[in-house]
């Protein structure tokens, strides 16, 4: 997280941030604004690789070009499927990291699919630019973790 008085050169340059800045980030958000301005932040702050859409459909038919290495999808996507629906099937299909962005009203909703591990990590809206950087980099090294430590348990 940009701490206050640190300089965005700083920022890039910690090895902690700035190894996470080439993963693929897919956004889902079906209202374009929103997706321009999450898209505005992820590049103020460094990432690169990151993928816009407003459908899920949209989404899991590019994920098969372009492995995404973590997703982030609005918990009320419009259509046919849902934010929901982007969980589970990226969790499923390619075992990545979710951050479900949802408003307090649909609190239960949310904290319903972070207890069927679908949602790794869950943003109430509004929040912070550094929240969210902070959010996905936790998302990605816990991830990255996990990983490792079933590498490890698989080759004993």
């Amino acid at each position: 997280m940009l701490q206050e008085g640190e300089k965005m050169e700083e920022f890039y340059e910690n090895p902690f941030y700035s190894k996470w800045f080439e993963k693929c980030i897919f956004l889902l958000e079906d209202e374009k604004i929103m997706l321009i301005d999450y898209e505005r932040t992820l590049r103020k702050y460094g990432f690169t690789r990151i993928f816009l859409f407003q459908s899920v459909d949209e989404a899991l038919e590019k994920a098969d070009e372009i492995e995404p290495d973590l997703v982030i999808t609005d918990d009320t996507m419009m259509g046919i499927k849902t934010g929901q629906d982007a969980a589970y099937k990226f969790k499923r299909r390619f075992n990545i990291p979710v951050i479900g962005l949802g408003t307090q009203s649909l609190y239960f909703w949310v904290k319903n699919m972070k207890y069927e591990h679908q949602i790794d990590e869950i943003m109430y809206k509004p929040f912070r630019e550094k929240e969210l950087i902070d959010r996905i980099t936790f998302a990605l090294m816990k991830h990255d973790e996990h990983r490792k430590q079933n590498l490890i348990e698989n080759e004993k």
